[in-house]
Formats: structure tokens, C-alpha cells, sequence
């Protein structure tokens, strides 16, 4: 994947509670066990909304992993496809554009 750094990623309670389900459903993955860390830590944090705080590259595999079942699924991908996205867009390769559509 190649992005270094940190993503966070403002959530509810709610949203948190299903990424939790989320990770201890999903079969393993490279990061499961930080990414189920990171959730925790974060279900403990006050005030709410508490923020996520993971790795760009863990963020990007829960957000291929995120499979829309219901509104709260929806929401959480929907998040960390933004969040993902942003991170994507710095590190575009050089000559590749950046418009959203083709001329």
C-alpha cells in the first residue's frame, strides 16, 4: 500500500460498537489484533464523539473490508472511505490527474 502515517476518524459510540462486531466477525487480517486495540481504546475515550486513531495502511484494509449490511455499516464505510481517500489524493503519482472527470 505504501501511505505511512495516521488516520483518524471522528465516530459514535454506535459506530464504534459496530466496528468493534465488525473486526470480531471479520476472519484474520494483517492489523486485526491493533485494529481491535484501537477500537477499544477508543470505546473507553471521553468525550464522545470519540476519534479513531489507526495506521493509513489499517485504514485503508477495514475500509476494503467494510461490507455494507445495514445503515451503521453504510455510515462506517462511508467515513473511512473519505478518510482514505484523503490520504490517496496526497500521494497521487506525479502526471496522473486530478480532476474527477475526463475531458
Amino acid at each position: 500500500m505504501g501511505v505511512t502515517g495516521t488516520t483518524s476518524i471522528p465516530l459514535t459510540r454506535a459506530e464504534l460498537v459496530a466496528l468493534k462486531d465488525l473486526i470480531d466477525l471479520t476472519p484474520g487480517f494483517h492489523g486485526r489484533a491493533e485494529a481491535r486495540t484501537a477500537t477499544q481504546h477508543a470505546l473507553r475515550e471521553k468525550p464522545r464523539p470519540a476519534t479513531l486513531c489507526i495506521d493509513d495502511d489499517l485504514a485503508v484494509a477495514l475500509a476494503r473490508r467494510i461490507i455494507p449490511s445495514d445503515g451503521m455499516t453504510v455510515t462506517l464505510r462511508d467515513k473511512f472511505r473519505r478518510a482514505v481517500r484523503g490520504h490517496e489524493t496526497s500521494y497521487r503519482p506525479s502526471g496522473a490527474s486530478t480532476r474527477g472527470r475526463p475531458e
